[in-house]
């Protein structure tokens, strides 16, 4: 490394100014880096979850929806003219917000767009729930009857104590549309607010495009604390304007480095990957640190030989000392010496960072990779960029900043041998007594590992007092919930769910889920069929069940599709009656419900199914969240072993 240390001596500012120009080319990709939340993101292409989950949308037009609730808490809540007008109102005109997947009317789903099965003397009719907005008391009783008569209205559209109701709207894919979306609804929320009804969004898109937005937020915010304590520790150890810059310069740059290569390369700005800065910040600090502090040494040391030879001189007039070494002879022998040790302690650091791509969760992978980089950037930085910048200062006119970092490392010396030395003798006394306690420790540290579970909530991760927290938080008690977990079943025939043995056993997974007390409620085509089969028995409720036949079922889709439109069916079955989806909506999204209930449902299918020409898988958001957690525990051993 000596020829290039040469070089870069030789030529300051070349060196500077080519540093200088890699650092904004850099700078000017930062724009073009974006922020991804997704978390289907997290797993890897092929992945089970992931592939059921793009199955969910190109079969069942599958997207988390934003709801939009309506509180009243007057002596008829929602049932009012004002109330139900405005759910009318909001619905429409949230249907042409843009990114909101709105193609056909009842895509955006409230009581002012849903249709209810009810029964006549020639057989099932489809008609919409409230095609005009009541305003008799008869017939708001009548909506009222006809709402809590369809148990698949209760708790999805409406509360069960009548004081909230739901519009539901499917927002498109993707970070930049979901906070477009967010941000053109709450304007039509915000219109419509007052007049007795107060009015909440929430939903998984509502939670991302918060997100967003906290991410950029704790950003602004700790990139400059973390500035300022760097700051203020640089001059207390030097003193000098020199040694606060240069290894600023060096952190900034391996950021903007490190970002700016993400860039380039498509990579997103994950959650995780956010902390990248601020770590750079921390370690490559120290890289300036080291060089200066070596630099101010070898000052000081030539400062002292001057001295001693001009000592020499003056007394041996005749001798004739070695001549002392000029301003680049110093920065050389500083680079020189500091080179060696703090490579190795780069190299280290970097590829402890990159043993995280042993992890199978893509963002894991990347902040492993780019901090890696960074730190890595921050290294190639500060062995071009300082010394070409001592070249262009003056040499310390005094042995004041290394005087100043042998006083502060001398101080920090004394004091740890004294309490190092007391608690030194302190623990030797008592070595027996400690060594049983650190003994009982370490096991009772093991039993605890051993009942570690690994916990994660969207919602959790807000204060309790923002918006987002209070909005999710009511509607999930008045609500089925806002997050779910999806069960596709595949049959390897057409027409496979009329059969009644698969319906059956997908109503008696919805009953083994609601059993689960994060449940709110769940939806299949099964309670379809049980709804036309209860209303073509004169609204009976022991019929409320699915027939006993194929024959019966195929006769109740046939007379639904005269009067309402097949694709109302299109997010629970596809065209051929091939695939269903049963969506299991939850309350809370902790990943701890989810996996406790996928193992539920996963012992449930390998008992159940297993004689059905049906295979079954699990998805949907909150159990793609749950694999990713149980993917970032199995990561972090396999990083460690790893590392």
């Amino acid at each position: 490394m000596k020829p290039l240390f040469q070089i870069f001596i030789r030529h300051p500012k070349l060196t500077i100014l080519v540093s200088l120009m890699v650092t904004l080319f850099f700078a000017l990709q930062l724009p073009k880096l974006r922020i991804e939340t997704d978390v289907d993101v997290y797993l890897p292409d092929g992945h089970p979850a992931v592939e059921y989950e793009d199955l969910m949308r190109e079969t069942f037009n599958y997207e988390e929806s934003l709801a939009v609730a309506v509180f009243n808490d007057g002596p008829d809540g929602i049932f009012n003219p004002l109330s139900l007008a405005k759910i009318k109102r909001m619905t429409a005109e949230i249907s042409q917000a843009p990114y909101v997947m709105a193609e056909r009317e009842d895509d955006v789903k409230s009581i002012s767009t849903m249709d209810n099965i009810v029964g006549t003397e020639e057989g099932i009719e489809v008609v919409p729930l409230m095609d005009e907005i009541p305003t008799s008391r008869e017939e708001i009783e009548r909506l009222k009857q006809n709402i809590y008569d369809n148990d698949m209205f209760v708790g999805w559209l409406v509360s069960k104590d009548g004081t909230a109701a739901l519009i539901l709207a499917k927002i498109e894919d993707g970070q930049e549309k979901q906070t477009k979306a967010y941000n053109e609804i709450k304007k039509i929320v915000a219109r419509e607010q007052g007049g007795g009804d107060v009015i909440y969004v929430a939903g998984q898109p509502v939670l991302e495009a918060t997100f967003v937005d906290y991410m950029v937020r704790n950003m602004e915010v700790m990139l400059p604390i973390v500035a300022v304590v760097v700051i203020l520790l640089l001059y207390f150890s030097f003193g000098t304007l020199l040694g606060v810059v240069l290894p600023l310069m060096v952190v900034c740059a391996g950021s903007i480095w490190s970002l700016g290569i993400m860039s380039l390369m498509n990579v997103p700005l994950y959650d995780l990957t956010t902390m990248t800065p601020v770590i750079l910040v921390a370690i490559g600090t120290a890289y300036g640190i080291h060089i200066l502090n070596r630099y101010y040494e070898e000052a000081r040391d030539e400062s002292r030989r001057g001295a001693a030879r001009c000592a020499l001189t003056e007394d041996h007039e005749e001798s004739r000392p070695e001549a002392p070494r000029n301003k680049a002879g110093i920065v050389l022998q500083t680079m020189v010496g500091i080179w060696p040790p703090v490579l190795m302690s780069s190299l280290t650091t970097a590829v402890g960072f990159a043993s995280c791509y042993t992890s199978s969760l893509i963002p894991v992978r990347s902040f492993g990779i780019y901090t890696g980089v960074g730190i890595l950037c921050a290294l190639l930085f500060s062995v071009t960029f300082i010394p070409a910048g001592l070249m262009l200062v003056k040499m310390p006119d005094s042995n004041a900043p290394a005087k100043r970092m042998i006083d502060v490392g001398g101080a920090v010396q004394k004091w740890s041998e004294l309490a190092l030395g007391s608690m030194g003798r302190w623990v030797y006394r008592r070595r027996v007594a400690i060594s049983v306690l650190g003994a009982l420790l370490a096991l009772l540290s093991a039993v605890g590992f051993i009942k570690v579970r690994a916990n994660d909530s969207w919602v959790e991760m807000f204060p309790h007092e923002s918006e987002v927290y209070i909005s999710n938080d009511l509607i999930c008690k008045k609500m089925n919930g806002t997050v779910s977990v999806n069960v596709v079943v595949e049959g390897n025939e057409p027409d496979v769910i009329k059969s009644p043995s698969v319906l059956n056993k997908i109503c008696e997974l919805q009953e083994l889920a609601e059993q689960d007390e994060g449940v709110g409620g769940s939806i299949s085509i099964g309670d379809y069929i049980k709804r036309m089969n209860k209303v073509m028995n004169e609204d009976r409720e022991e019929f409320n069940t699915v027939p006993d036949s194929r024959e019966a079922i195929a006769q109740y889709l046939l007379l639904y599709s005269l009067s309402g439109d097949p694709d109302d069916f299109d997010e629970v079955v596809d065209y051929e009656y091939r695939q269903a989806n049963i969506t299991i909506t939850l309350k809370d999204d902790h990943t701890v419900i989810a996996k406790r209930l996928a193992d539920r449902i996963g012992r449930f299918i390998e008992k159940n199914f297993k004689d059905e020409p049906v295979k079954v898988n699990l998805t949907g958001y909150a159990y793609v969240t749950a694999v990713v957690i149980d993917l970032a525990v199995k990561g972090m051993l396999s990083s460690i072993l790893f590392s």
